[in-house]
């Protein structure tokens, strides 16, 4: 089975509300994928999580999961289901009474496993997200980041196809973000298709994932290894040069009378070097006196 989670023409309008929080809602993700749910708040992203999780029914459409309609899904059968779907919060929602070991076997104890299994499997995935070393201690010794990590070890401990995270990183600064996205793609290259709603974009931006954006309850992009915030490139269209009309195109005739009507170039320097108070006059034309005609001045 390769699908592993597709809404068909999804909508969801909550009791009281006009505007659908999902609105013709469509997609797929696949065995082993990692899929960014980005948006602004109220755009719908949770609102997906919780109808994978069964904790939502759609108005109109269908949401399959595994291959089950889970609107045949009868209640006394969902938490079946949900043992192949597991579920990280933005507030991690630990135990406060209990240890990091006791914190993830719980999630095994309820779900009927023996001892023998939670002894074997509680180490392995405390290993996997780094915390072995930790696993007596009480949550409240523990940092976000190591409180967020016990969550994730608790969501997939039961080894399951789907893991959903809301918001895992939001309460977390940027390293401790990037040391929990790492455990995610340990979980993801092991075959887990993980579903993750965020607003961090600097995440998503390094992570190059499929990205899904929502907005107003609507996809309006689903792009494989994309960025929070595509570029978008402005069109500006050429600039034609405005013509004038001195610059449009001269006639020959009106072009021979241009040139006609101006003044010869050096008849016109000459004689603005004669008149300008400060030229000197050729020699041939200094003044000694002497009437040109030879007679005196007489």
């Amino acid at each position: 089975m390769n699908v592993m989670i597709r809404f068909d023409h999804v909508s969801k309008t909550f009791r009281g509300q006009s505007h659908p929080a999902l609105n013709d809602v469509t997609f797929e993700i696949l065995r082993g994928e990692f899929v960014f749910l980005v948006g602004p708040s109220g755009s719908g992203k949770s609102t997906v999580l919780r109808h994978i999780l069964l904790e939502d029914q759609p108005s109109k459409g269908h949401v399959n999961v595994l291959g089950q309609d889970l609107s045949k899904i009868s209640s006394r059968k969902v938490p079946y289901y949900r043992r192949n779907v597991g579920m990280v919060f933005q507030d991690f929602r630990l135990l406060a009474n209990k240890t990091v070991y006791e914190n993830v076997a719980y999630a095994l104890k309820v779900l009927g496993h023996s001892r023998a299994q939670i002894r074997q499997a509680v180490p392995e995935v405390l290993k996997t997200v780094g915390l072995v070393d930790k696993q007596r201690r009480m949550p409240h010794e523990l940092s976000g980041g190591e409180q967020q990590r016990v969550a994730i070890a608790r969501a997939v401990v039961n080894k399951p196809a789907i893991l959903l995270a809301d918001e895992p990183t939001g309460n977390l600064d940027p390293q401790t973000s990037r040391e929990i996205m790492s455990v995610l793609r340990r979980i993801n290259r092991n075959g887990t298709a993980v579903v993750m709603a965020t607003h961090d974009v600097s995440i998503v931006d390094e992570e190059r994932k499929r990205v899904i954006e929502l907005s107003d309850g609507e996809i309006v992009r689903d792009e494989a290894a994309g960025v929070y915030t595509p570029e978008v490139v402005k069109y500006e269209a050429p600039q034609t040069p405005e013509i004038t009309e001195d610059a449009k195109r001269q006639s020959i005739a009106e072009a021979m009378a241009e040139r006609l009507a101006a003044p010869d170039r050096g008849i016109s320097v000459l004689i603005e070097e004669v008149s300008s108070p400060t030229s000197r006059l050729p020699d041939e034309y200094h003044d000694d006196g002497e009437d040109l005609d030879g007679r005196g001045g007489r």
